[in-house]
């Protein structure tokens, strides 16, 4: 051929190949395409990773145009945790620190990861740092879009008072305790609570240290005492 004509024509191709290589084609088959000598019909187009479909962005029959979204993939077998920091804690929390993670999906269940990310800006409105867990996920268990609540462990170590879970009653919306006073008798106690950790509940007021608390048969209790309380009310009228 005309070497005149064959410069241009060897750009094209090349030109036509990067392209190719840019849409994620492999070299075995922009070779099969240049073989052929004509176009496709049907292309196939392969995701750059494995992973698992969230959002599709055309339906069959639509005209792909250059940069439209096909699909948005991700990997399930490791997620984040996108939460907000308070700036009165920033001092004590580092990237690395293990996090435990509770979803209202899994009652009872923790997730344990570790902080990833801390943020650099303060968010004006809330007055907190956007941080990033990541964690294992092998049964996909977690799924995008879930609520989760965290704890973090923090750098600066201090005393806690506590109690196992089971030992806090909801009633009404407030968390109580029952409170040994005897060898068989209970009073009950309104308590304010903190962060969980590890099956156990931060008491932050309502309790002193030393002091005993039924750590099962809390409902029972709390069923008893709203009868007395109810007989008491029937006893005034």
């Amino acid at each position: 051929g005309d070497p005149a004509e064959e410069g241009p024509a060897r750009a094209l191709l090349a030109g036509a190949r990067d392209r190719l290589r840019v849409l994620g084609l492999p070299e075995t088959e922009i070779d099969a395409l240049a073989a052929a000598g004509a176009p496709r019909p049907l292309l196939a187009v392969r995701a750059p990773l494995s992973g698992t479909v969230l959002e599709s962005g055309i339906v069959t029959g639509d005209a792909a145009e250059l940069g439209t979204s096909l699909f948005r993939l991700a990997d399930p077998s490791t997620v984040w945790a996108c939460l907000h920091i308070q700036e009165r804690d920033l001092a004590d929390v580092r990237p690395g620190a293990e996090a435990v993670l509770r979803v209202q999906a899994y009652p009872g269940e923790e997730f344990r990861g570790r902080l990833a990310f801390v943020g650099d800006a303060v968010d004006a409105a809330t007055r907190t740092v956007e941080g990033r867990i990541e964690l294992a996920n092998p049964a996909g268990r977690l799924k995008p879009g879930m609520f989760v609540e965290a704890t973090i462990a923090t750098a600066g170590d201090r005393r806690a008072l506590a109690v196992p879970e089971s030992a806090v009653q909801d009633d009404a919306g407030r968390a109580i305790v029952f409170v040994r006073t005897g060898e068989a008798t209970f009073v009950r106690r309104a308590v304010r609570t903190g962060e969980r950790a590890g099956g156990f509940v931060e008491v932050l007021e309502g309790l002193a240290e030393g002091e005993a608390v039924a750590v099962s048969g809390g409902f029972l209790l709390k069923s008893e005492f709203h009868k007395e309380s109810m007989r008491d009310d029937h006893g005034h009228d």
